[in-house]
C-alpha cells in the first residue's frame, strides 16, 4: 500500500481531526467525572476509617484521638489508621 497517496494523507488527517474534536467536545464532562471521582475516594476513605475505628475495640480516648486526626487529616489520617493504628494502638 502507497502511504504516500494523497488520497490516503488525507482520509488519515480528516480522522485525526474529527478524533480531535470529539475528545475536545466530550472533555469538559469527562474532566467533572474524573474530579467527582476523585474528590469522593478521600470522603470514602475516611467514613471506612471511622467505622473500623469505632468498630475496633480499643479504649475511648484512642478512638477518639483516632477520629481526630481521621477528619483533620481526610486522606492520610485513615490511611495511617490501616497502617499502624489497628495494631499498635
Amino acid at each position: 500500500m502507497n502511504y504516500r497517496s494523497p488520497v490516503v494523507l488525507f482520509v488519515v488527517v480528516l480522522a485525526l481531526a474529527m478524533l480531535a474534536g470529539g475528545i475536545a467536545i466530550f472533555a469538559p464532562a469527562l474532566l467533572k467525572v474524573a474530579l467527582l471521582f476523585l474528590s469522593v475516594i478521600p470522603i470514602l476513605i475516611t467514613v471506612v476509617g471511622v467505622l473500623d475505628c469505632i468498630s475496633s475495640g480499643k479504649s475511648s480516648n484512642t478512638i477518639l484521638l483516632w477520629i481526630i486526626i481521621m477528619i483533620l487529616a481526610p486522606l492520610l489520617g485513615p490511611l495511617l489508621w490501616f497502617a499502624w493504628g489497628r495494631r499498635n494502638t
